[in-house]
């Protein structure tokens, strides 16, 4: 004759929830805490599904028991002409290492001569882009104050500047 086969999820369930409501110290701090978070997310998940204006989204999807407002300033989604030339932007902000600048490429052995391709002076580096070619004097309009500030206050019109003098590749 063969015996029926034994659930164990069930009594264990059963001790579990037991032991939670007495807080006993048969279970383990972690057990007690992952049954309480648990029984939170439960409880989020429900009030979530009944009154879903009043809670706020949970960052990971997954219906974590996010219970907080998230404080974080929201991120603005770079776009257009910025999206495109921010990995430009960052090169130029850490001491003018960028390829779009001769001189690094000669010091890493890319390039021949350290010339400016647009003027022909020497040596092109950072400040020589933005302040001494004479070949880009008329799109330095396009830069509001000092050059060297719009790196990081002006970034879509630092890489229109840098477009239209051809420093950048055009998209």
């Amino acid at each position: 004759m063969q015996q029926p086969a034994l659930s164990l999820a069930a009594p264990r369930t059963q001790t579990l929830n037991y032991c939670l409501m007495k807080q006993s110290s048969c279970l383990s701090k972690s057990n007690r805490q992952y049954l309480n978070l648990r029984r939170t997310k439960e409880a989020y998940v429900s009030r979530r599904q009944t009154h879903p204006e009043k809670l706020p989204k949970t960052q990971c999807g997954q219906g974590c028991a996010l219970l907080a407002h998230d404080v974080r300033p929201e991120k603005t989604k770079p776009t257009g002409t910025e999206k495109d030339g921010r990995g430009y932007l960052a090169q130029l902000r850490c001491n003018g290492k960028s390829p779009i600048l001769q001189k690094y490429l000669y010091d890493i052995g890319a390039s021949p001569c350290d010339a400016c391709l647009q003027c022909g002076q020497s040596p092109d580096d950072l400040h020589h882009a933005l302040y001494d070619c004479p070949e880009v004097d008329f799109f330095r309009s396009l830069i509001p104050g000092d050059p060297m500030e719009s790196l990081w206050e002006s970034p879509v019109e630092m890489i229109e500047f840098l477009r239209a003098s051809q420093w950048l590749p055009i998209a």
